[in-house]
């Protein structure tokens, strides 16, 4: 009898010794749960929670730092492409440019040449239209007055005549054989040619055969090495000048 009341007597002190222990566990379990963030805290450390997003997230960043760069590569590259197109049309724009100017000056000089060209021919026309008489130049001895002078000069106007020009071709005469002295000379209209240059063998009598239009009364065309030149016989005043008229293939005067 007394062994079985001791053991209901341990039974008993064990289930209350159990139910001590979940009474205590049921009281302490949420202040400890709520006493560990505290703890975590004080120590520095982060729940275990909240560390495995943020390794997470540490993990991720490598990546997406690398997906960064490399997107912003293709968007320079792309810029830089868009650059160079742009300068290129700008250098193809002012080249375009360019040529319509250099083509708008090129028409402006031919329309230029072509007033001069009939400035040229009105002026020369009254000199070809008004006729003198016709002078046997072979009785004439330079530095005298021809007959008729003072009738075909009083009212005779030189500006028309007046011009120095090159010649619109060459013609090949023969060799000039120059006076004593003679030395060639680019001589302009307004001055005065030396008389002993200007002798009858140098004087151009056919004329009309080289383009040249007829000297007014009391001028004469004279050779000038290449150059034909109207002079005056009595002065030597230079009226008009073409150059590069003539050029050499033989030997002889005109």
């Amino acid at each position: 009898m007394r062994s079985s009341s001791l053991t209901e007597t341990v039974r008993r002190i064990a289930l209350a010794a159990s139910v001590a222990s979940i009474a205590l566990l049921a009281f302490a379990g949420p202040a400890a749960l709520a006493a560990a963030p505290e703890a975590q805290k004080q120590s520095g450390q982060q729940p275990q929670w909240q560390q495995r997003p943020q390794q997470r997230t540490q993990q991720f960043q490598p990546r997406q730092q690398n997906n960064r760069v490399n997107q912003v590569q293709p968007q320079q590259q792309f810029q830089k492409q868009l650059q160079q197109q742009q300068q290129k049309r700008i250098q193809q724009s002012n080249q375009l440019q360019l040529q319509q100017q250099q083509r708008q000056i090129q028409q402006n000089n031919q329309v230029l040449r072509q007033q001069q060209k009939q400035i040229y021919q009105n002026n020369r026309a009254p000199m070809q239209a008004q006729q003198f008489p016709r002078f046997d130049w072979n009785t004439y001895r330079p530095g005298l007055r021809p007959p008729q002078w003072q009738q075909y000069r009083a009212n005779f106007d030189p500006r028309p005549y007046e011009c120095n020009r090159p010649a619109p071709r060459v013609y090949y005469v023969p060799v000039y054989q120059p006076p004593p002295g003679w030395s060639y000379r680019r001589w302009a209209y307004g001055q005065t040619y030396p008389r002993v240059y200007w002798t009858q063998p140098y004087w151009i009598g056919n004329y009309y055969n080289y383009g040249l239009p007829p000297p007014p009364y009391g001028y004469v065309w004279v050779r000038n090495g290449p150059d034909a030149m109207s002079v005056d016989v009595v002065t030597g005043l230079i009226l008009q000048v073409v150059y590069g008229l003539f050029g050499s293939g033989g030997g002889g005067l005109l």
